[in-house]
């Protein structure tokens, strides 16, 4: 039983990195209709970033991590500069080019760090202590607590923002009607990429955060970025607690698969999951795919 226990407690850290990266999806899509295919990418390069910073630099870690939010925010511009507007701005809505673009633009953000920072996985050390807290007779890391917290407020800010602001409403207002929204004078192209911007944000930290569970790598984010995706389809993509919920329950799944079943087992149990969830729900679990604005 005690083992139980921990494998949760280790789930739930794993699936607070998952909701963290999938609530950047409820950004871009409530704004523009897109996601960035390239956002596990970007948490990799959060945590490629934070690692230079820290292990070569001896930057201190709460400025290293300031700076890889920021960083993060800059690259979410240049992937909607460059990836996002050229698709959006046409006159039909219909055309799917950013999904592959944003895709392509992974591929090249992997492959840069392949060249700069190499193939090896690195370890980081945490930010606060690595000693563990117990807690009913098990083990949890503070650097765990903090991802299950971080994911928590994630998803509660994400949502506020899209349902209890006026940024909100023009965020989704600029997704369901562009002309009407640029009639009433609001910039769309500055929302989507302001939305872009925090999207990425939330990605790069996330990286920093998982970073010390499953070390620094550039491949370390394709397989992060596909499962928040899922979680985000699944949930529904304009529900961010929802996301963060079953972020929760897709990593406790996980882990608890690992730790009894061994690690080949874990993605084919966890990605069956999803697939029966998707069977039975095919638009998620919102019963409308987005709210009235």
């Amino acid at each position: 039983m005690i083992l139980f226990f921990q494998l949760a407690a280790t789930g739930l850290a794993l699936g607070g990195i998952y909701a963290i990266v999938a609530v950047g999806f409820s950004l871009t899509f409530a704004t523009s209709r897109t996601v960035n295919f390239s956002q596990g990418q970007s948490a990799m390069i959060g945590a490629v970033l934070y690692y230079w910073l820290r292990m070569t630099l001896g930057v201190q870690p709460v400025l290293a991590f300031l700076v890889v939010i920021l960083a993060g925010a800059v690259l979410g511009l240049v992937i909607a500069l460059t990836a996002i507007f050229p698709f959006v701005r046409s006159q039909s809505r219909t055309e799917h080019g950013w999904l592959l673009s944003t895709i392509a633009l992974g591929i090249v953000l992997e492959n840069i760090a392949l060249f700069t920072f190499g193939s090896e996985a690195r370890a980081l050390p945490p930010m606060f202590s690595d000693k563990p807290i117990a807690v009913l007779g098990i083990g949890i890391l503070p650097h765990e607590l903090t991802l299950i917290v971080a994911a928590i407020g994630m998803a509660i800010i994400v949502d506020l923002l899209l349902y209890r602001t006026l940024y909100g409403k023009i965020f989704r207002a600029v997704a369901t009607n562009p002309p009407a929204s640029r009639l009433i004078g609001i910039d769309s192209s500055r929302m989507i990429a302001v939305s872009y911007a925090l999207s990425t944000s939330l990605a790069a930290a996330a990286g920093v955060l998982i970073a010390p569970l499953v070390n620094v790598s550039a491949s370390m984010g394709t397989i992060i970025g596909i499962k928040a995706f899922a979680i985000a389809a699944v949930s529904g993509m304009l529900r961010p607690v929802s996301i963060f919920i079953l972020g929760l329950c897709f990593g406790i799944v996980e882990s608890l698969v690992a730790g009894y079943l061994g690690l080949g087992a874990r993605d084919t149990m966890a990605f069956g999951s999803l697939i029966l969830l998707l069977a039975w729900r095919p638009f998620g679990f919102s019963e409308r795919w987005q709210r009235q604005v």
